[in-house]
């Protein structure tokens, strides 16, 4: 459900520009062109700052893992950014737009780029007094820390052997070699603790 999230979010944003484009909302509601910038300004605003907590992770009681899906959701805002820029200045150069609504789809192209700098995995494994929650692509469960004797690192992938003799495998995760590292010390200290 978590990958689904962002594609939604591309979908809607793709679906009102083109809706803009075909209907002439600035006679139904004056300003209208000024309201859709501002609007994903403040989204993209609310979106870099959430990042940028991410990124701090003061607590240090969660980690991001990449899964095979990140290339195409780190590229997105890139993507994103250049488009409305380069669109910007042409319509800027070309066409009648004004100033206000210029600098702001220019404000706008260089949030996306800045959000891009900022990435964030789709997969979060967090840490909790007493369990452990995975939220990796469709495996998102929360497991009591007692009930875990160990947790495999793969390249690709995790296998969380519980005592019981029950075993859980993530697969589609790409674990670069920080990641790993930051994991295997959040898993040393949280399940030496309860072990």
């Amino acid at each position: 459900m978590k990958n689904i999230k962002p594609l939604i979010r591309e979908i809607l944003v793709i679906g009102i520009i083109l809706l803009i484009m075909f209907l002439d909302f600035e006679k139904i509601i004056p300003g209208f062109s000024y309201l859709i910038p501002i609007i994903f300004i403040l989204g993209s605003l609310y979106s870099l700052i959430k990042r940028i907590k991410y990124h701090r992770n003061e607590k240090n009681n969660y980690v991001g893992i990449e899964t095979s899906n990140d290339s195409y959701y780190r590229t997105t805002p890139f993507i994103f950014g250049t488009i409305i820029l380069i669109g910007s200045i042409i319509s800027k150069i070309y066409f009648t737009i004004d100033l206000t609504l210029f600098s702001l789809l220019i404000t706008l192209g260089l949030f996306q780029i800045i959000i891009g700098l900022f990435f964030i995995p789709s997969g979060l494994i967090s840490f909790t007094t007493n369990s452990i929650k995975f939220q990796i692509e469709n495996f998102n469960e929360q497991i009591q820390l007692e009930t875990i004797e160990k947790i495999e690192l793969f390249r690709n992938s995790l296998t969380i052997n519980k005592i019981n003799g029950e075993t859980s495998n993530i697969n589609f995760v790409n674990l670069t070699d920080k990641d790993k590292t930051k994991l295997e010390n959040l898993l040393n200290e949280n399940l030496v603790k309860h072990n």
